[in-house]
């Protein structure tokens, strides 16, 4: 099968259709914890701002704890990307690069009304197969995916673990879907999904605190009884271990999925 390598580093350049903001929606179907055998399913979008010369992706219903819960935002005038990460109860916001090379491949095939073209990726410790329409001239797609001569409308993962699926574009109707964050440079993150790993309500009584300096308290009930504090965080600690337990499988093998 024929093909050909292109090195992306910054490449990044909209090619505006109509000078007007889009939706793209896809469903994610992907396997969270690596011994199940049952998938999820949620529904995902990519806003595309043609005016701004940004992009959003996210879930399309809004945060949710078993969601597919992490942001991205691509910035198209100097190539900066942005991933939105939860962490207990606040997301954060640290920058990082997408510096990997595509293989275009000859195979063609068509999604919905467009043509499309296939390439492969490595990245994040798996294989990926995409499917890209130069119809739709944004070198962008799902998650951090980006880069190809052309929209991506489908991309999943050789394993079959992951899969996105193109389910519709139109003009957009969303303004913004990305949360409030904390930007944190990458050792900061880092230092604060490690320092959660072994403390996960740290931030909990963080918050007790600094309200407790405002004269102001805390009271978590549980089935409508009280608890103190040593039982919520008790309860914020075990659900951590337990969802991490549960969500094994990261998209990218060498994250940790936090939440």
């Amino acid at each position: 099968m024929g093909g050909k390598i292109i090195l992306i580093f910054i490449f990044f350049n909209l090619i505006t259709v109509k000078s007007q903001s889009l939706d793209v929606f896809y469903e994610v179907d992907f396997r969270s914890k690596k011994s199940d055998t049952l998938r999820k399913k949620e529904d995902v979008i990519l806003l595309i701002d043609t005016k701004n010369k940004v992009s959003s992706f996210g879930p399309s219903e809004g945060r949710g704890r078993d969601k597919f819960n992490t942001y991205i935002q691509k910035k198209y005038t100097d190539g900066r990307f942005f991933v939105f990460k939860p962490i207990m109860l606040e997301y954060y916001k640290t920058e990082y690069d997408f510096h990997s090379k595509w293989l275009l491949l000859d195979d063609e095939k068509k999604i919905s009304i467009y043509n499309c073209r296939k390439a492969v990726i490595e990245f994040g410790e798996r294989t990926w197969e995409a499917w890209y329409t130069p119809e739709l001239a944004f070198a962008d797609g799902p998650y951090k995916f980006s880069g190809l001569p052309g929209l991506i409308l489908s991309i999943e993962s050789t394993d079959g673990d992951y899969v996105f699926k193109f389910k519709g574009i139109e003009k957009s109707k969303n303004e913004n879907i990305l949360p409030s964050a904390t930007p944190l440079n990458t050792g900061q993150l880092n230092q604060l999904i490690q320092k959660t790993l072994k403390d996960p309500s740290h931030r909990y009584r963080m918050m007790v605190s600094e309200l407790a300096s405002s004269g102001l308290s805390v009271t978590a009930k549980y089935n409508g009884r009280e608890l103190s504090d040593k039982d919520t965080e008790k309860s914020l600690n075990d659900n951590f271990w337990n969802w991490l337990k549960n969500n094994d499988n990261p998209i990218e093998k060498n994250d940790i999925w936090t939440n």
